[in-house]
């Protein structure tokens, strides 16, 4: 599993995670041995609810309080939810940005982070619910259940 928050290199300020980690995913493709297989990789995101102004505003508060390991190349909201690779708005927004990850591709595991943005308790069990109900299954993951662990 990659970190979903990474320093941004100075003269590339502004790449994508995916920018970042795309190169690490394919080089550990390439360098497993014929027959191979591949560990678990992981996609974390962060994401949140139904109504992007209500997303917006909790973001705003939450990433703000969030020190970061590396300097941004802005201040803004912008700025701070793309360096966490923070995925917010409608379940189809949601949706719709993870696919645009070409890292996604290559996951064989998805954990979900909904808490970064720091809505109240029953939004985060809210999008817990719309992350289980819309957006995993749009993205071909099926809940792990008992059977399926035989």
């Amino acid at each position: 599993m990659l970190s979903r928050t990474q320093p941004r290199p100075a003269e590339r300020p502004q790449a994508t995670l995916a920018d970042l980690q795309l190169p690490i995913v394919e080089a550990y493709h390439e360098s497993l041995p014929p027959g191979g297989r591949a560990a678990h990789h992981g996609v974390a995101d962060r994401v949140r609810g139904r109504q992007p102004r209500e997303a917006l505003r909790y973001a705003e508060i939450g990433l703000g309080r969030r020190p970061l390991p590396f300097e941004l190349p802005g201040s803004d909201l912008d700025s701070r939810i793309t360096a966490y690779d923070v995925h917010l708005g409608t379940p189809q927004d949601v949706i719709e940005s993870l696919r645009a990850d070409p890292t996604l591709r290559w996951a064989t595991d998805l954990v979900f982070q909904v808490h970064s943005v720091d809505p109240p308790h029953p939004l985060v069990l809210r999008s817990i619910e719309l992350l289980a109900t819309e957006v995993a299954p749009a993205l071909g993951r099926r809940p792990v259940t008992e059977s399926s662990m035989k």
